[in-house]
């Protein structure tokens, strides 16, 4: 089977990849081999030759989903995959080691960009420190989303580019609502 990636080339099926990936979003929960066995086993069902990356993890994240009616961790599993999708679309590559680093550092860019592309208010950009709010975001908030709440977050509200993908992070979605309520304040 092969695999193919969002730049269009193909690359052999890796169940190493996989398993890894689901390792890191079974990381303090009870049984992880099982739960990583039982993903891992009921993904690869549906796997078929020339599946894309994005359709792969999907089908992770629909594996984990299907068994949260039996087990709640299954819920947790599926809301750490999706945000390593949505961290991947807005931060591009990134090791588990330096996420927060680079969550932070990217907070930058992402309002510089929302605000050349219009869709954030160019004042965010000219009254915020915002280096000190990027040291104020606590990527590890992430984690307390359900999956439902995260899916309706990702498909309703976090701000996209022109081909439907994110462009901020649930912490980005909040600070910068907390920006904008606070834009007439004395010191915003």
């Amino acid at each position: 089977i092969s695999i193919r990636r969002a730049d269009g080339t193909s690359v052999p099926f890796n169940a190493d990849r996989i398993n890894r990936s689901i390792e890191r979003a079974c990381i303090g929960l009870t049984d992880p081999i099982g739960k990583v066995t039982q993903i891992a086993t009921e993904t690869q069902l549906t796997l078929y030759d020339g599946i894309t990356t994005a359709e792969m993890d999907q089908a992770t994240i629909n594996a984990a989903l299907q068994n949260a009616q039996n087990d709640l961790e299954f819920d947790k599993i599926a809301t750490r995959l999706l945000l390593k999708t949505i961290y991947k679309k807005v931060l591009d590559d990134y090791s588990d080691d330096e996420l927060d680093a680079k969550h932070k550092t990217h907070f930058k860019n992402y309002i510089k960009t929302g605000v050349e592309q219009g869709l954030l208010d160019p004042r965010l950009d000219e009254i915020f420190n915002i280096e000190e709010l990027s040291d104020a975001l606590k990527i590890e908030n992430d984690e307390l989303y359900k999956y439902s709440g995260l899916s309706t977050m990702q498909n309703r509200y976090l701000i996209k580019d022109n081909k439907q993908q994110p462009l901020e992070t649930p912490q980005y979605f909040w600070m910068r609502v907390a920006m904008g309520m606070s834009l007439h304040e004395k010191e915003p």
